[in-house]
């Protein structure tokens, strides 16, 4: 509990006493050490205070870091040696308070604040802290009085129940929990929770460590009769007395209003561990007071949490009329005459647990419940109401409020909503619920001059007003859609949460209206989505009353329209135009994000959003209506020239592609939730598109699609509009139909979203055919990118349409945009072999060389160079330079090869290869290389060594099987065997004429003519103009018709 109160009082800490006399040192000092971890922050700062004993700063910051690590031992430590300074320093004061607070030494604590009210009688601080410390200025003394007996229950009996319903995964498991009213008269009654609860995990330590249990202040005052925790013996230790604190209210960051009547009896449960039992009784007895017109209560029997036995008990006098309402078949009712009251019993046993994470149903929709009211009737609570909120106003003659709303000139409806745009504009919402303001509204002008107020203020200032101006209206009773719907059989004030107006149809009202304004932003033909589609009690000023269901939006008013111009030239670059319109629901929320923000920074977060998605965009280019509004339609418009509207092929051609794969995000819509789905509100989602290209372009890949389609919740339609050959317009539309969504439709529902993010996507392909100027397309590419790619295909293009100098050109830019690309070396080198400029080229090669001297490629437009130049020394050097380099590189073994066979220089070749061979002793291909140089040497012995050594490192070496043929052939031996060699390398490679014609010779060799000429004119088929292919066929048919003479 004390964690929680220390997040109140930590802000008022930065605000009020760190900070008022601080100098430059010191801050400078706070900046120097802020991204240290705590503790190297205090071996610092202490080391600062051994050289300025005397620097009190130095010790409150210390202090400060102490407490936020919650040392706070050492930190009173520091604090009293500051006091030893000044000891009527108000910041060491209340540091020193709130030390002693948090280490349970409370009279010290008390002692600390009550010094600094001394001194300054105002300090919120302190004074903060002795409320917490000592609520009724009773010196901080216990609250803890046995004020009844507590019916001693078998523990050890509910300790072993336990284990039939609880699981592996609950941290604790209520083994008890129990309600008791004791109703005293129609209007009052007091109240007792009974709570025994098995801690099951070290989280459910942490939960119950600390017991904080909330009550209504103005009607009830608490008191703890029993408190404590049981060991696994039942051996039980009471909470220490002097522990238990009410506390005032919540920090003012919790959900709920800091101005109510609602407060809190907290404190520490005694050794707590895992296997503890929790037991706690609190009363609540009526203080007299009373805000409701009677008595009533609606008790849940579902929970959050495990509850084993749940009780509910009312005890009543017969002359008080309770009326009952049960829900649930698994409440067990029992009834009881006790003399001059009646007894009421309903239990529960295991009741059921609701985990409603990522739900949108209230558990007031759920759960079994019990109500109890003694309320008469709705009518009776409309005619007290009434009286209530009538008096309230009838009182008020602030006929000044209504000059300063501009409401001349315009007619009624005008003027209901200039009204309300002026309290949505100038009454703050605050939820003041003190005392009797928990129901009864403040006067208007208490309100206007204030310029806040809960709803019923903001309710009756506005029906105040409307009626002014001659609108009937009513205040509207609400519970919100999250807080449950009413029970209509049941009366009662208290189901209500909320307050709203009502304008019934009259003279020059056509529609009827709901306004709320304590949504600052909501628009007058709008309302907030918890108001939306439920029961609500209109009281009328007669006295009389009537429920009503309030409107659910329709999806047309609450929509985002969205419009895309986009006017592309031919790098697929151009201007975007863009509208968007924020109606209904959607305009509340953006104006939610920026409430507090004046137009220019509005315009800045607008302008900061949109340039993420066009990042050309110039703040002037940027307009925004609706903001000097309260509320109402928002509208967007810019205009961005963007370099890159559509997807660009470097050919020229452009893909556009139309989606709505961001529409799941809107939607969101769950999938694995247990209960229905109840979406915040309808809408309607509307996007167009439309493209104009160049002229000329059209489209050469894919259609434009039509389609529509509709379920129970939703009803969309896709369109393409072709406006002419180069321009054309999508649209999509969606509506919610529904905004509850039952659980068993929520697949269907998903799959049918997935099914239309499916269907509206499609790409189009748009080409010019007619002259397209590549050149002006790559110029103006590559201006707007500069990217290595663009520069790369701008050249080849050149270089395809014979624009060499172009070519040249551009390769010049690249080099200087690209100075390490070797790519432009390569390709210039390329250009220059093209136009037969050799040394040029082989000097550009050599310069690519020093900058990447292991660019193989480099080497192998070397090697083309020096072939072309003929020049066999140079030719000789770069083959070996490389095979020096690349030794694994198998193409270049063999040029090395090719190169000593074409000089007939052998011994040079064997020697070469005989060397790679004693580093890579295992590759196939270079014993088929030295079998081919033994070859060209008739060493008939070594080179069917090498060649059948090559084909036992590689059955499938085709070019060693081949090779071993024709060696067989040439020297007219092992005739079969070649036949049998050249099949295996025909086989592997079937369309080689070189090794057909091998398969021939052997046929041919072994003058099988007739399989000689099938195999030599299958070589003919691939390579037909190849002259010896037709000699060799002309020798084997002569030999043929030789043989048949």
């Amino acid at each position: 509990m004390k964690n929680a109160i220390l997040f109140i009082l930590i802000f008022v800490i930065s605000a009020s006493i760190f900070g008022q006399n601080t100098n430059n040192d010191i801050e400078n000092l706070k900046n120097k050490i802020k991204n240290r971890t705590p503790l190297e922050q205090t071996i610092i700062l202490q080391q600062n205070i051994e050289k300025d004993l005397n620097n009190i700063n130095l010790y409150i910051l210390k202090a400060e870091i102490e407490i936020n690590m919650k040392d706070y031992i050492e930190a009173k430590n520091t604090l009293t040696k500051a006091t030893q300074l000044d000891q009527n320093n108000i910041k060491v004061l209340n540091l020193l308070g709130m030390v002693n607070f948090h280490l349970n030494n409370l009279s010290d604590s008390v002692k600390s604040f009550k010094n600094v009210i001394k001194i300054d009688k105002n300090n919120q601080f302190a004074q903060n802290y002795l409320a917490i410390i000592d609520p009724f200025n009773l010196n901080a003394t216990t609250l803890l009085e046995t004020t009844q007996n507590v019916t001693d229950i078998d523990m050890k009996k509910l300790n072993d129940e336990y284990t039939k319903y609880t699981t592996d995964k609950d941290d604790f498991a209520y083994l008890l929990y129990k309600k008791e009213i004791n109703v005293i008269d129609d209007k009052r009654f007091n109240y007792t929770i009974h709570c025994v609860v098995k801690i099951l995990s070290n989280q459910g330590v942490n939960f119950f460590r600390e017991i904080s249990y909330s009550y209504n202040s103005y009607e009830f005052m608490p008191t703890v009769v029993k408190a404590g925790t049981y060991d696994s013996n039942y051996n039980f230790t009471e909470v220490d007395k002097k522990n238990i604190v009410l506390v005032d209210k919540k920090d003012s960051s919790s959900a709920s209003s800091m101005y109510t009547n609602r407060k809190y009896i907290a404190f520490p449960m005694p050794d707590i561990k895992k296997d503890s039992i929790v037991e706690f009784v609190i009363n609540f007895n009526s203080t007299g007071k009373i805000l409701a017109l009677n008595v009533f209560d609606h008790y849940l029997f579902g929970s959050f949490d495990k509850i084993i036995n749940n009780e509910l008990i009312v005890r009543y006098p017969k002359t008080v009329n309770l009326k009952f309402l049960k829900k649930g078949n698994d409440i067990i009712e029992d009834t009881y005459d006790l003399e001059d009251k009646t007894e009421k019993r309903f239990t529960y046993k295991n009741t059921p647990v609701y985990n409603l994470k990522n739900e949108s149903i209230s558990i007031y929709e759920l759960s079994p419940y019990v109500i109890l009211s003694s309320f008469e009737s709705w009518d009776h609570i409309a005619k007290w109401y009434s009286t209530l909120f009538e008096d309230t106003i009838s009182k008020e003659e602030a006929t000044d409020i209504i000059k300063n709303i501009n409401l001349e000139g315009k007619s009624t409806f005008q003027k209901i909503d200039e009204i309300y745009q002026f309290i949505q504009k100038n009454i703050n919402y605050i939820a003041i619920e003190l005392e009797e303001s928990a129901l009864k509204p403040r006067i208007p002008s208490e309100v206007y001059n204030n310029k806040f107020g809960d709803c019923k203020d903001q309710a009756a200032l506005l029906i105040y007003l409307l009626r002014k101006i001659g609108v009937e209206a009513y205040p509207v009773l609400v519970s919100t859609l999250d807080n449950g719907a009413v029970v209509k059989e049941i009366p009662s004030s208290l189901y209500f949460n909320h307050m709203i107006t009502f304008i019934p149809k009259q003279k020059d009202v056509e529609e009827e209206l709901f306004l709320d304004t304590t949504s600052s932003v909501t628009p007058i033909t709008n309302i907030p989505s918890l108001d939306q589609g439920i029961d609500v009690f209109v009281i009328k000023n007669d006295g009389t009353g009537f429920f009503k269901t309030t409107p659910i939006i329709d999806s047309k008013i609450n929509k985002i329209e969205e419009y895309y111009k986009q006017t592309v030239d031919i790098t697929g670059g151009g201007e975007i135009q863009f509208k968007e319109k924020f109606e209904g629901a959607y305009s509340e929320l953006i104006r939610y994000s920026f409430q507090g923000k004046t137009n220019d920074e509005i315009i800045d977060s607008f302008y900061t959003y949109q340039k993420k998605s066009y990042p050309n965009l110039k703040k002037e280019q940027l307009i925004i209506t609706g903001t000097d509004k309260q509320s109402g339609n928002l509208e967007l418009e810019l205009k961005s020239e963007e370099p890159s509207i559509t997807n660009v092929f470097f050919d020229g051609r452009q893909k556009i592609n139309f989606s709505i794969k961001d529409i799941n995000t809107l939607f969101n819509i769950p999938t694995t939730i247990k209960y229905e789905y109840i979406r915040n509100f309808l809408f309607t989602y509307k996007k167009t598109v439309e493209y104009v290209f160049p002229q000329n372009y059209k489209i050469i890949e894919g259609d434009i699609k039509n389609f529509s389609q509709e379920n129970e919740y939703f009803i969309f339609q896709a369109t393409g509009n072709k406006l002419s050959e180069n321009n054309f317009i999508f649209t999509f539309e969606i509506s919610l139909k529904k905004r509850i969504i039952k659980n068993e439709d929520l697949k269907t529902v998903n799959d049918f979203i997935s099914g239309m993010v499916s269907q509206v996507n499609y790409n189009l392909v748009l080409q010019n055919n007619e002259n397209f100027d590549y050149e002006e397309f790559y110029d103006k590419l590559s201006k707007s990118f500069k990217q290595k790619e663009i520069y790369e295909n701008y050249i080849k293009k050149m270089i395809e349409l014979k624009k060499l100098d172009k070519a040249e050109q551009i390769i010049e830019e690249a080099q200087k945009l690209f100075p390490d690309n070797i790519y432009f070396y390569i390709i210039k080198a390329s250009l220059l072999l093209e136009k037969n400029e050799l040394d040029k080229a082989e000097n550009i090669l050599s310069s690519a060389l020093i900058k990447e001297p292991d660019n193989i490629n480099l080497y192998y437009y070397l090697i083309d160079i020096y072939k072309k130049k003929q020049d066999d020394a140079g030719l000789e050097k770069v083959l070996l330079e490389a095979n020096n380099k690349f030794k694994d590189n198998e193409s270049i073994v063999q040029e090395v090869v090719s190169f000593y066979s074409r000089i007939e220089n052998y011994d040079a070749a064997i020697d070469f290869v005989k060397n790679v061979i004693k580093d890579f002793p295992n590759v196939s291909n270079y014993h088929a290389n030295i079998g081919y140089i033994y070859s060209l040497k008739k060493d008939f012995r070594n080179a069917e060594e090498s060649f059948i050594k090559s084909i036992q490192l590689n059955e499938r070496n085709a070019m060693a099987l081949n090779n071993l043929a024709w060696l067989y052939c040439e020297n007219d031996v092992k005739i079969r065997e070649a036949i049998e060699y050249a099949k295996k390398a025909c086989d592997l490679e079937p369309f080689s004429d070189v090794y057909l014609d091998t398969l021939a010779e052997a046929y041919f060799k072994n003058k099988e003519y007739d399989k000689a000429i099938e195999i030599i004119k299958k070589a003919l088929k691939i390579n037909p103009n190849y002259t010896y292919l037709q000699m060799q066929l002309e020798k084997i048919q002569k030999a043929k018709e030789m043989k048949d003479k």
